[in-house]
Parts: C-alpha cells; structure tokens; sequence
C-alpha cells in the first residue's frame, strides 16, 4: 500500500526546541512531506499548565481543531478562550499561542499547517514568552483568523443517494462561514508571495448595492469612503458628520453592517452567542445619558475591544447626530 493508514501512537514525539517556544507535552507529525503531502498535520498534547509560546508561520496559515480540555488564546493583541470542540484558523504572519487551563487532565490539539512539508517550511519564528499579562488579558475576543464552536454549526443536509450515509456531517470553516470576518493589514519589509485571488461568488446579485443607504458601494466591490457610514461613524475625525450621512444613520452609532446583514451568503450563518461576541450591556443602552459620560468612563468601557479606535468624542458626536431621529444602533 503506497499511503498506509497512520496511527499516532506509531509516530515518534518530534524533538522542538524548548527555547523556541515549544513547550508542549507531547508532538507529533504524523503526515508531513516525507510521507507525500504538501500540508503537514501534527498532534499536540498539552499537560496542565503548558504553553505553546507566542510565534507565527511566516509561509503558510494554520488550522487548529481542539479535541480535549480548554484553555486560552493569543491571536495579535487579542486573547480569548476556547474548549473541545472549538476549530480555529491562523492567517500566514499571524502571532499567536495557546495555553492549557485545565487543570486535571490534557488539553488535546490536532492540526494542519496548510501547504507546508514540514515545521521549518512554514517559516515558525519564535515571538516571545506567554507572561501573566497575556493570561490575564481581558478576552475579548480577536479580529484575526476565525475562530467557530462545532455546536454553533448546522449539520449538512447530503444526499444519501450521492453516498452520504453520515449520521452528522458538518462544516465548520468554509464558504458558508459568510462574510462576518474583519479585514486587517501588516506592513512588511520582505516580499511575500502572494495567495491566489479568492473568486468572487456573488454571480448576479447586487442586494447589497440595492441595500446601501447612502450608496456607498459604486459598483461591484469599490465603496467610496466617503459616502460610507462605517467610515463617518469609526474614521471620520471631523467634528460633524455631513448632512447626507447624518439623515441616513438610522441608528448607526459604530460602523455599519447593513452590506453584510442583507448578503444571502450570511443568512445560514449560526449566530455566536458567546460572551467574547455578545455586545456588552453598556453597548445595548447608550442614550442621552452617555452624553454625560467623561474620557475615563469611555475609556473603561471600550477596554479590551476593537472599537477603542472610535474616541469618546466620537462616540459623543455620532449619538447626538442619532438623537436627532430617536434611534441608537451598534
């Protein structure tokens, strides 16, 4: 048999470099290039306590599924916890790292770094120690990668007749993931071999040009800033905001979301419900009150999430231009 089945207890524990970061109980490659495969899986097993320090992949991205235990997540400046069952994914350039909090048993990690032979042909670059600060980092979340619980996952209706006698199949990172992902950059000094262009799959279909309020999308995937009121009510550093896009917020106090909520691609999307992505209490009561609100009060409330970006001025301006209709949105 040219490829025979592979089981993990046959495969020799790798030898990493502690000093590296590789603080890992137990891992193990079972499919690399030597074996004929252009993406190499591994199989990590985590004692109480242990980390995978900080590091990032320069060539490839990563996809981790986690079998067993929980623990805490670093991805960029973000930090959140994830549990058996949670899949996440790590885009090429991306630092990130994972710790064990369970404190009587393994946490259980398999893997894939996607395109790469082996460890060294991911471009692994060490960065930095996990310190207290990081685990006690509020997790709010983070804005790179993608990160999915199985049970906030539907399963697949397949034809049996295609062979599809599976009792439950699902798909948790794929197209059907919709487009509820934020976009970010980082500015390098080494050229990068870029990935192939993803194509488009919207066909026909222009509802979210049709939906744009202040028709901010000028044609197919080209939006003009500004006539955008996620641009106004996040970038816009003007005191007020312009008549067309004031008469138009229709409640919209931080970014709009109008595009993604009509894309059909998004309507099976499950909703995560979960306490990284739940807006906070605070969020789902502004009012005239908040006008009364001093920089430390905001600076409170927006600590640990990305809307730190919109200054409490900012948020100030907006709600006033918002009252003027009697509506508040995030």
């Amino acid at each position: 048999m040219k490829y025979p089945p592979i089981h993990i207890r046959d495969v020799p524990i790798a030898k990493m470099e502690e000093k590296n970061g590789w603080n890992i109980s137990e891992f193990r490659l079972p499919i690399t290039g030597e074996s004929g495969s252009s993406t190499t899986v591994f199989h990590s097993i985590f004692k109480p306590g242990s980390t995978h320090s900080k590091h990032l992949h320069s060539r490839c991205p990563e996809i981790a599924m986690y079998l067993k235990g929980h623990g805490v997540v670093g991805q960029g400046a973000g930090r959140t916890n994830v549990r058996a069952g949670h899949f996440r994914v790590m885009p090429a350039n991306s630092e990130h790292f994972f710790h064990n909090e369970t404190k009587d048993s393994d946490a259980e990690v398999i893997g894939f770094y996607i395109g790469a032979k082996d460890v060294e042909d991911t471009g692994y670059k060490y960065c930095g120690p996990v310190t207290e600060d990081d685990l006690n980092t509020e997790r709010a979340g983070f804005s790179e990668g993608i990160l999915v619980h199985i049970d906030d996952v539907e399963p697949e209706k397949m034809d049996e007749g295609d062979g599809w006698s599976i009792t439950d199949f699902r798909l948790p990172i794929s197209k059907k993931n919709g487009s509820w992902f934020t976009l970010g950059f980082i500015i390098l000094t080494k050229d990068l071999i870029p990935d192939k262009p993803h194509q488009s799959l919207c066909g026909k279909c222009d509802i979210c040009i049709e939906s744009c309020p202040t028709q901010a999308i000028v044609e197919p995937f080209v939006i003009q800033s500004d006539l955008c009121i996620a641009y106004h009510t996040i970038e816009n550093r003007e005191k007020t905001i312009p008549k067309k896009i004031e008469k138009n917020l229709n409640g919209w106090v931080a970014g709009c979301d109008i595009c993604q909520d009509v894309c059909p691609w998004n309507k099976s999307v499950p909703y995560n419900n979960t306490f990284e992505t739940t807006p906070k209490e605070w969020m789902k009561n502004l009012g005239i009150d908040s006008l009364n609100w001093d920089d430390k009060t905001w600076e409170e409330n927006l600590k640990g999430t990305t809307l730190k970006r919109i200054k409490p001025w900012m948020w100030k301006r907006n709600i006033e231009a918002n009252l003027k209709n009697n509506k508040l949105k995030l």
